[in-house]
C-alpha cells in the first residue's frame, strides 16, 4: 500500500513484479480534498458533491458498481463545469489514478 507517489509506485512494481500496489485511502482522500479545495480548479460550492461522487467511485464493491458511479460522475453538471480534463479528455488531476488502485479490491484477496 502506498500514497500516490508515481515514482514510488513504479519502483515497487519494478522491484516486485508480481505485486500490486494499492493506494492508501487516507492519501487518496487527502489528495481529493486538497484538489477540490484549490480555488484554481473551479469546484467552489460543489466541493462536497464532487467529493461524494469521487468517494462513491472509490467505495464501489464491484467493477459494475464502479462503472455506474463513474458514469454518474462524468455525466454530472459538476463534472462538465469543472476543468477535470484537458482538450483530449485526459484527467488533469493527479487525484484520479488507475481505477484498479482506487476501488475497494481488497475483498478479492484472502488476507491471513
Amino acid at each position: 500500500m502506498a500514497d500516490f507517489c508515481e515514482r514510488e509506485i513504479v519502483t515497487i512494481e519494478e522491484t516486485f513484479s508480481e505485486s500490486f500496489v494499492f493506494l492508501c485511502d487516507f492519501h487518496r482522500e487527502q489528495s481529493w480534498t486538497r484538489w477540490v479545495s484549490k480555488t484554481d480548479n473551479g469546484v467552489g460550492e460543489s466541493k462536497d458533491k464532487v467529493l461524494a461522487m469521487l468517494r462513491r467511485c472509490a467505495n464501489s464493491c464491484s467493477e459494475d458498481q464502479f462503472e455506474v458511479a463513474l458514469e454518474s460522475l462524468t455525466n454530472s453538471v459538476e463534472w462538465k463545469a469543472v476543468l477535470f480534463c484537458d482538450d483530449q479528455g485526459i484527467l488533469v488531476t493527479t487525484c484520479w489514478p488507475q481505477k484498479e488502485s482506487v476501488v475497494l479490491t481488497l475483498q478479492q484477496y484472502q488476507i491471513s
